[in-house]
């Protein structure tokens, strides 16, 4: 996230279009954050204390923002008795956002190294996911779409 002044605002945007980033226009907002996100597990568990959370937060903002629940380390198994996407969108209701695929072996190879997920393997599943959660979806998707296209939008994952 970058803070500049407004008189510099183009002049930054244009350097992260240019470096293949993208500017995502957001407020601060007199009563706090607008937007929440639960994430959690594949698990029953998970699924049921992140409906439980959601439930919690809608409780108490009322009218606010809506929490969204997005789904870690989602393995889709045909002729599987696992979780499947149906069964999560069921249990979580109108607050699922997406599911994050999992492959662990690319996730830490790119930590162990030090790079994007996107310089171990491109056009990852992972990266291809999170890209729909972080481009803005709208009317005009294929046009962003276009214009985001042969441009390199570099996803990390850190560790503390």
């Amino acid at each position: 996230m970058f803070f500049c002044d407004f008189e510099r605002r183009a002049q930054v945007a244009k350097i992260v279009a240019e470096s293949g980033g993208s500017v995502v226009d957001f407020a601060f907002e007199p009563k706090g954050v607008q937007t929440w996100s639960v994430v959690s597990e594949t698990t029953v568990p998970g699924l049921r204390q992140a409906k439980q959370l959601v439930d919690a937060i809608r409780e108490r903002l009322g009218d606010g923002p809506k929490p969204q629940v997005i789904i870690n380390r989602f393995v889709a198994k045909m002729f599987s008795s696992s979780l499947r996407r149906a069964d999560i969108e069921q249990a979580i209701g109108d607050a699922f956002l997406a599911c994050i695929p999992n492959d662990y072996a690319l996730v830490r190879e790119a930590i162990d190294r030090g790079v994007p997920l996107e310089d171990v393997k491109k056009g990852n599943k992972i990266t291809l996911q999170l890209k729909k959660l972080i481009v803005p979806q709208g009317p005009n998707t294929a046009a962003k779409e276009t214009a985001v296209a042969g441009k390199k939008l570099k996803l990390s994952w850190a560790r503390s």
